[in-house]
């Protein structure tokens, strides 16, 4: 959804939060798409049924909790029951709107601090970030990609000989077109600045097979398994048959 739908006393009266960097990234992967089905941040019905059966609540196949948290003072602004009193303007780091949601469920996580539940909706443009151009939507990649397999590379760190070597020989025995995702909301696991993986990543494209290169805001959070499992939903959402 592009632009604001929402009333202008909703947003002029709404209060505005910042969420953490691995939060913005998950907003981004929501507002984007990849995150599909997924509309919003989770609340307790889904987290429980995620603890419990691995679903959300809906019956809907999901692998890990979304969550937002945010501080006490802007919890007790909002009222879940009054339209015009549950709507958060979130922001980047630079303090310009990215979306809005509209809490359905608040509940206290730790001293002073809230968990918030809801859909979001785009504010302006809804991106933040450097390589805004890469930035493609899954919408936007899917229908660009030839028909048949897509051979997904996560390139969190710079692809060398041997790593050209092997997606090349991967490509050739699927017959796949190759999709590079590069993660770019923070350095990598060698300390790399995302910058500088960029560029290294398009330094290499004479030596790997043609591609479609996209930057996704692919945070980790040092659980491996979480980490794999969101990876895979994204990839998959970018129309990735083989990674």
């Amino acid at each position: 959804m592009n632009g604001s739908v929402l009333p202008e006393d909703v947003l002029r009266d709404a209060p505005s939060y910042t969420p953490q960097p691995h939060e913005l990234a998950d907003l981004e992967l929501l507002l984007s798409g990849a995150y599909a089905p997924l509309t919003g941040f989770l609340g307790r019905e889904d987290l429980t049924s995620l603890r419990r059966r691995g679903r959300l609540a809906d019956g809907t196949s999901w692998p890990v909790s979304v969550t937002l948290e945010i501080p006490e003072d802007i919890a007790e602004r909002l009222v879940l029951h009054n339209p015009l009193r549950r709507t958060i303007l979130l922001t980047d780091l630079e303090g310009a709107p990215v979306a809005a949601l509209e809490a359905t469920d608040v509940w206290s996580t730790a001293d002073r601090r809230f968990g918030v539940g809801g859909p979001v909706r785009r504010m302006g443009d809804g991106g933040h970030g450097p390589f805004q151009r890469l930035r493609r939507t899954p919408e936007e990649v899917t229908t660009l990609l030839p028909p048949g397999r897509v051979l997904g590379v996560i390139a969190d760190r710079p692809l060398h000989r041997p790593q050209l070597a092997q997606i090349a020989h991967a490509a050739r025995t699927l017959a796949a077109h190759l999709l590079i995702l590069i993660p770019v909301s923070g350095p990598g696991p060698d300390g790399l600045p995302p910058e500088a993986l960029v560029r290294a990543i398009f330094a290499a494209r004479d030596r790997m097979p043609p591609a479609t290169i996209v930057a996704v805001p692919l945070l980790p959070r040092g659980d491996e398994m979480r980490d794999a499992l969101l990876r895979a939903k994204v990839a998959g959402a970018y129309g990735v048959t083989h990674v």
